[in-house]
């Protein structure tokens, strides 16, 4: 069976995203045949916690509350996910949508969208970068994890979400 298990295995490759391969397979190493696995490479410590505690120490409210966490970049596309929680906004008039992120490049766009309807602009809350030591009471907060992203390496924020119970 060990035999049997480790040919199996031969046959596949795991990367941590397909682009990655590429110069694998135009070298020939990884026959036109032969699968990519895309696999993250990491996982979290975070576990589930008591949600009201942790909103009372990052001080995010909602009914629900709503959790982006990334960069402010195009392949993150945060400023879809404003339009999409824009569109819920009537259905759901108390929902409240929180932000981090560890970079900038749409800061300028993402604020002017918000400050282009004052009712977007009151339910969302820029938090701007948050320590990473210090990130996971904002996912205890959360009743929903929002992801924009059209592609994603490894999806951290997303596999701390879930570690945290989001959604519950």
């Amino acid at each position: 069976m060990g035999a049997e298990l480790g040919a199996v295995f031969r046959r596949r490759f795991f990367f941590t995203s397909q682009e990655q391969a590429q110069d694998w397979q135009l070298a020939g190493i990884i026959r036109p045949r032969q699968p990519v696995f895309e696999v993250m490479e990491g996982s979290t410590t975070f576990l589930p916690s008591d949600r009201l505690s942790a909103r009372q120490r990052t001080g995010l409210h909602g009914e629900p509350l709503f959790l982006w966490v990334g960069r402010l970049d195009r392949n993150k596309d945060p400023l879809t996910v404003l339009a999409g929680f824009e569109l819920a906004l009537p259905a759901l008039p108390k929902a409240r949508l929180a932000m981090i992120y560890h970079t900038d490049e749409l800061l300028p766009a993402v604020q002017a969208r918000l400050a282009a309807n004052p009712s977007l602009g009151a339910a969302v809350t820029l938090v701007g970068r948050v320590p990473h030591d210090q990130i996971e009471p904002y996912f205890h907060s959360a009743d929903y994890f929002v992801l924009g992203s059209h592609s994603e390496g490894s999806g951290y924020a997303l596999v701390e979400a879930m570690a945290c119970g989001v959604p519950r």
